[in-house]
């Protein structure tokens, strides 16, 4: 039941896994209080990341701009309810774009933005937006024949995310 949990709400069944697992420790209240702490947990790591990626980028600027805008976004501080799963897809998300940023880990990285987008959808963007930043960072590189390639490696990586967040879509895809 863990693994094959419910897809409330359209959000992945590992963010209903993780629900399931927390409830096995305890009873109700301790439940949320390990779920706002994950919560917390990823939400003082979204700035890190930025940093990270900042780094990696060697850009100051983004680094400072991109914490800023964090913090001054609304969402940053409420979603409408503490553990949901937003906050669970973007560091996802942010975490998979810092880890394409490197070679050896590029494709883990697209598998985790997979993963964030299969808790919620509309992290798809950061999954496209880290594609074209990959191929126009290569740009000079980069053949055209070897672009389809990249493109399929590309789609499969970020399904398997996909599928590994929501296993029913391949298990049973009419429910």
């Amino acid at each position: 039941k863990i693994i094959l949990g419910e897809n409330k709400l359209g959000y992945g069944a590992i963010y209903w896994g993780k629900v399931s697992i927390f409830k096995l420790f305890g009873d109700y209240n301790t439940t949320f209080k390990g779920l706002r702490f994950l919560s917390f947990l990823y939400l003082l790591s979204i700035p890190i990341l930025f940093y990270q990626i900042g780094k990696s980028l060697k850009t100051k600027q983004f680094i400072f701009h991109s914490i800023m805008l964090w913090i001054s976004f609304p969402s940053s501080w409420f979603f409408g309810k503490i553990i949901g799963p937003e906050l669970f897809s973007i560091f996802l998300g942010l975490y998979g774009f810092y880890l394409t940023l490197h070679k050896r880990w590029r494709y883990i990285g697209f598998i985790l933005i997979g993963i964030g987008a299969g808790v919620k959808l509309n992290l798809m963007t950061i999954s496209l937006f880290s594609f074209q930043y990959y191929l126009l960072s290569k740009k000079r590189k980069l053949r055209y024949k070897n672009i389809f390639l990249k493109v399929l490696k590309f789609i499969f990586c970020t399904a398997i995310g996909i599928f590994l967040a929501t296993p029913k879509i391949i298990l049973n895809p009419i429910e």
